[in-house]
């Protein structure tokens, strides 16, 4: 009964700063996460996939505050030897300054790519901070997404991914598909997971239907003609 009380306005403030306790709250864990993050992943393929040696890694809001601690923590090569190469930071919800950006270049062997946009509004949440996602900062490669909220990034992934020029999509054009979209075939409709593996290294694929194979609902054979076409199939609905 007590809240029925409450003047419209002050509810809305109440519910805006719980959500900037929230999202403090939160980054904090996303920055905690990241001091382990490498070290667990490079242990993990050591055991499972041992042929991956790079990984190329993404991060979108708190995920790119982790993959910022994550870089700050990488002071020497994980102890697997596993290589970090292209980092992309999307609407990256931390703050880091051009020295910052400096020192994480130089702790990875491919690019620094900033995905940003001055019309993200969400990260004005981030209190304290001047968001990266919002901004340019030297070091980095910044592509200013033009028109992009933050809810944008993940829903129109190949147009990021296009135009930062990220691993395995250099030389695509915006609005351009990689496949054919009339095609029914819910595979090849499937564009991303089917392309990013027709471009991978076998062994990336075989070991991924390897693991695959060990598990109970699979259908996937080991005498699959089309061994991309197979794995991509186990994952649709």
């Amino acid at each position: 009964m007590a809240a029925a009380r409450v003047h419209p306005l002050a509810g809305a403030a109440a519910l805006a700063g719980d959500r900037v306790v929230h999202f403090a709250r939160i980054r904090n864990r996303a920055r905690d996460m990241g001091k382990v993050l490498l070290a667990q992943l490079d242990r993990y393929l050591f055991e499972h996939h041992p042929d991956v040696k790079q990984v190329n890694l993404i991060g979108h809001s708190l995920g790119g505050r982790l993959l910022v601690s994550a870089l700050k923590d990488l002071q020497q090569t994980p102890e697997h030897g596993l290589v970090v190469g292209d980092v992309l930071l999307m609407a990256a919800a931390v703050r880091i300054d051009a020295a910052e950006a400096e020192l994480l270049k130089q702790r990875i062997s491919g690019r620094l790519i900033n995905a940003y946009s001055t019309e993200d509004h969400v990260l004005l949440l981030n209190l304290g901070e001047k968001s990266l996602g919002r901004t340019p900062v030297e070091h980095f490669e910044n592509v200013r997404m033009q028109g992009y909220r933050h809810h944008h990034y993940w829903q129109r992934l190949q147009e990021v991914l296009i135009a930062t020029r990220f691993s395995g999509c250099e030389g695509l054009e915006t609005g351009i598909t990689v496949l054919p979209t009339m095609t029914r075939d819910p595979v090849l409709q499937d564009v991303w997971l089917h392309s990013v593996l027709a471009r991978s290294p076998d062994y990336v694929l075989e070991a991924a239907i390897k693991h695959l194979r060990s598990s109970r609902w699979t259908r996937l054979k080991a005498t699959e003609a089309d061994r991309t076409y197979a794995f991509v199939r186990e994952f649709q609905l």
